[in-house]
């Protein structure tokens, strides 16, 4: 027996280098595991930083918009508040104008239209009707209804039309 005493006594030695090796080798697995959890972890840590500084810039830049924003919209009001005091002050203008005006002058005013309907030419019909259309300046909206209906009526609008349609445009833009 003595022979299988001794291969009992190889087989535990056996059996426990191989226990042993296990050990080590679970060991070595666990540091390993360990070892990739970790770089994981500082993987992550450098992502969240990473995160962290693109939220700053992101925060930084929405209240550098923002600020712009703020700016911008200071001076659209700004302008819309010339152009309020210039329309404003225009419409008062224009009223003032409108009380102490003299039918002289729309009397001449006719009578520029008149002499220009007796021109034949097209262009410089054309032109002239442009230019009284400038003179009445102070009138924009009157004036583009004037070179339209000039254009769709010809000669006869300047009898038919023009007086009336003058008058009326007034008062409509004057608010009377």
């Amino acid at each position: 027996m003595s022979e299988k005493d001794e291969e009992l006594t190889n087989l535990k030695k056996k059996n426990t280098i191989i226990e042993n090796r296990n050990i080590e080798v679970e060991q070595i697995n666990t540091d390993d595991r360990i070892d990739h959890i970790n770089r994981l972890l500082e993987a992550e840590k450098l992502n969240s930083r990473i995160l962290n500084e693109q939220l700053v810039k992101a925060v930084n830049e929405k209240h550098k918009l923002m600020t712009e924003l703020k700016t911008y919209n200071d001076g659209l009001t700004r302008i819309q508040g010339f152009i309020h005091r210039s329309l404003t002050s225009r419409l008062s203008l224009l009223r003032h104008i409108a009380t102490t005006i003299k039918l002289g002058y729309y009397e001449d005013l006719l009578a520029r239209i008149n002499a220009l309907g007796q021109v034949k030419e097209h262009l410089p019909k054309l032109w002239g009707t442009i230019e009284i259309a400038t003179s009445l300046s102070a009138y924009i909206p009157v004036a583009a209804m004037f070179v339209r209906l000039r254009a769709y009526h010809g000669d006869d609008f300047i009898f038919k039309v023009w007086p009336c349609l003058l008058i009326s445009a007034i008062k409509i833009m004057l608010g009377f």
